[in-house]
């Protein structure tokens, strides 16, 4: 482990990004000596400094306190996007790939229908009959994202099913269900960790994107989305609103990007990281 954290860098910045993010997220509103409704008309548009760190918006609140607040709501809406997700895309992909037959024919046809829709548009459907707010969010998110963990489980869970030991569990008498949760589900969660993770990013986005539109969690909630669409407003005169709120978004984004990255490469036993390939590079000059 130790070896492949010092072989790649951008793995251990990605993971450091991500602590950093939970952290803010996590306890940055409530050491902040601003509340996130807290008003100073004298110091409205005030810019970045060391009283306020990325200045304030039009009523004197202090933005990073807000920024820091929208985190974790953020984090939130990402994290039960991506656990709804897998939990439902997981299952249904096992249970397709391990049964095989008209159990596979009509869970992927379901999936297909599902694919078949482009994805923000079968968001902003089921926002349009749910209605705005965070757990409606969540719904219309999962809806769109449980489809990749499905057939990832599926196209894994067909290739473990003919391997040996599964035959041999059932050879021994060992239940379906028992092979799938001690045996095949074990053996797949790698790729599925790593689809979670770059799941984050996207829901983190995604979310934002909701919530620009106003069909997300609505005011005075502070979301980046939110955040992003109210500093449009004043974005000649005061663009740190706006950055602000789109530096947040991209630091976030990148940070389980490269995390995602890393877990890829670790769980890979065929990577090549670049270390390893200028050594190999410079061994062959040297046979030359």
């Amino acid at each position: 482990m130790m070896k492949f954290i010092r072989q790649n860098p951008l793995f251990v910045i990605g993971f450091v990004m991500v602590v950093i993010l939970l952290g803010v997220a996590g306890i940055y509103d409530w050491v902040s000596p601003y509340g996130l409704e807290q008003m100073d008309m004298r110091n409205r548009f005030a810019l970045p400094s060391a009283i306020h760190w990325l200045g304030t918006d039009n009523f004197g609140r202090d933005l990073a306190t807000r920024l820091a607040a929208g985190a974790r709501i953020s984090l939130t809406i990402g994290i039960g996007t991506v656990a709804i997700s897998a939990l439902i895309g997981t299952a249904l992909g096992i249970i397709s790939g391990y049964y095989g037959g008209y159990v596979d024919t009509i869970l992927m046809r379901v999936v297909d229908v599902f694919m078949a829709f482009p994805a923000f548009v079968l968001a902003l459907a089921i926002i349009a009959v749910l209605g705005p707010g965070p757990l409606n969010l969540v719904i219309s998110l999962a809806a769109i994202y449980w489809t990749q963990y499905a057939r990832v489980a599926r196209a894994m869970t067909l290739t473990e099913r003919e391997k040996d030991y599964v035959a041999a569990a059932r050879g021994i008498g060992a239940s379906a269900t028992r092979i799938i949760t001690l045996h095949i589900l074990p053996n797949i969660l790698g790729p599925l960790i790593v689809l979670a993770t770059f799941g984050m990013g996207t829901a983190i986005v995604a979310e934002s994107g909701m919530s620009f539109l106003g069909l997300g969690v609505q005011p005075p909630t502070p979301t980046w989305g939110w955040s992003l669409a109210y500093g449009l407003k004043y974005l000649r005169a005061e663009p740190w609103m706006s950055t602000a709120a789109g530096l947040s978004l991209m630091f976030a984004v990148l940070a389980f990007n490269l995390l995602g990255d890393g877990i890829r490469d670790y769980l890979d036993p065929n990577r090549v990281t670049t270390k390893a390939v200028k050594k190999a590079v410079r061994t062959n000059v040297k046979r030359a």
